[in-house]
């Protein structure tokens, strides 16, 4: 919605990328912000080192079964991250001065009309949820499993385990909001994120 409600409200593909200043579109003409987009790069190219992905590839049938998934996964990204450029660019072209982290927030309060736009920020929580309520999950399931459980001589039953799970998901889940408000856009909290799960996983995770 964003995007082709933007590029109409341009004039159209060919107007709104004529638009944006050949500079924009050179990665290496700024130096500043190279070795963040190198960063950002490794970062997206091993995206399926997400723990709710990689929990979902161990819930896979077989080998071939969490080969496909990747795969479907890898398909689904590039168009995914293609429109996530594409928004920041048709928001600088509408306005420059606009900052970064404002970009589809901008475009939404601007170029969408009202039903459009409830129907976009209903959506952008939905998927919100989705993927905060997942790792959420995973974070509470790898605490029991894979730090309370092995410390313990005598193992927790089934029903104290799912309790335990709910009340580390809970307390994570508050942490995780304080953590992120010390932070002043979304890539900055993705790279903290993974440097602490990225090398924890990479090793174990790529030799077996």
């Amino acid at each position: 919605f964003p995007v082709t409600i933007s590029v109409d409200h341009l004039g159209g593909f060919s107007q709104a990328f004529s638009s944006i200043p050949p500079e924009k579109l050179d990665l290496f003409s700024h130096t500043e912000i190279l070795g963040k987009a190198i960063t950002m790069f490794v970062v997206m190219t091993f995206s399926a080192l997400d723990p709710s992905f990689i929990h979902r590839l161990i819930m896979a049938k077989n080998a071939r079964q969490a080969a496909y998934i990747t795969r479907v996964t890898g398909y689904l990204s590039l168009p995914l991250f293609t429109v996530m450029g594409l928004i920041g660019l048709i928001a600088f072209v509408i306005n420059p001065d606009i900052p970064a982290n404002l970009a589809l927030p901008y475009l939404i309060d601007t170029v969408m009309p009202p039903v459009v736009k409830g129907i976009t920020v209903a959506g952008l929580f939905a998927v919100l949820m989705s993927t905060v309520d997942s790792d959420l999950h995973v974070l509470g399931l790898s605490v029991v499993q894979d730090v309370v459980m092995p410390l313990r001589k005598t193992p927790f039953s089934d029903a104290s385990q799912i309790k335990l799970a709910r009340l580390v998901t809970f307390l994570m889940g508050i942490i995780s909001v304080i953590v992120a408000l010390y932070f002043r856009n979304i890539f900055d909290i993705m790279i903290f994120a993974f440097s602490f799960w990225g090398p924890t996983i990479l090793v174990p995770f790529i030799l077996s």
